[in-house]
């Protein structure tokens, strides 16, 4: 490679960078994911760090609930993405309605919805949690090109005493999402205690 084709691939990975930074600025700025209309996931993470907090000091329940859009690759791929976006719309919308207004729900990553919920101890928030799948797939989610059949797996975690901080409840959360998948989707699965 030549030193030309090199320092080309270097200013190409700055702007990459740079469009990074950027993006980051905008999220911290709005802290609305334009698409979905929920929380963006940095503004959800500093949210869930101080619900946090305040649970371990005060003792009190804490519960999240990570949900995953089965099959959402496959969506944008048969169809294509605007038919994937419109699934997160109508996704997010079907679980923001059924949620407390006290809950604190977000963008995760790549079709998946974050949920915090206060005061709510591993069951409860199980329950929750089911009613949110079958409400989420109980109908087809109208696209531009067809009516979609959609369904979650869902993974839950709540608040322990050994827990240092959210991102230990977070990777618990994760384990339980990775189990629902695991376990052949539309499922909700929990962290064993």
């Amino acid at each position: 490679m030549s030193k030309k084709e090199n320092n080309k691939k270097t200013k190409e990975e700055l702007l990459t960078e740079v469009e990074k930074l950027l993006e980051r600025v905008k999220e911290l700025k709005n802290p609305i994911d334009e698409l979905t209309g929920l929380y963006n996931w940095i503004y959800f993470l500093n949210f869930a760090e101080r619900e946090f907090e305040r649970a371990r000091r005060f003792k009190r329940p804490l519960s999240v609930v990570l949900l995953d859009i089965d099959h959402l690759k496959e969506v944008n791929t048969v169809y294509n993405e605007k038919c994937g976006d419109q699934i997160l719309v109508e996704v997010s919308k079907r679980c923001r309605d059924n949620i407390r207004d006290l809950d604190f729900i977000g963008c995760y990553e790549g079709g998946k919805f974050i949920l915090l919920l206060l005061e709510i101890k591993k069951a409860d928030a199980k329950k929750a949690a089911d009613r949110l799948l079958k409400i989420i797939s109980s109908r087809p989610i109208s696209t531009q090109r067809d009516k979609i059949n959609v369904t979650v797996s869902i993974g839950i975690a709540d608040k322990t005493d050994q827990m240092p901080d959210i991102s230990s409840l977070l990777e618990k959360a994760e384990e339980a999402l990775f189990l629902a998948k695991n376990q052949g989707r539309n499922r909700v699965e929990t962290t064993s205690d």
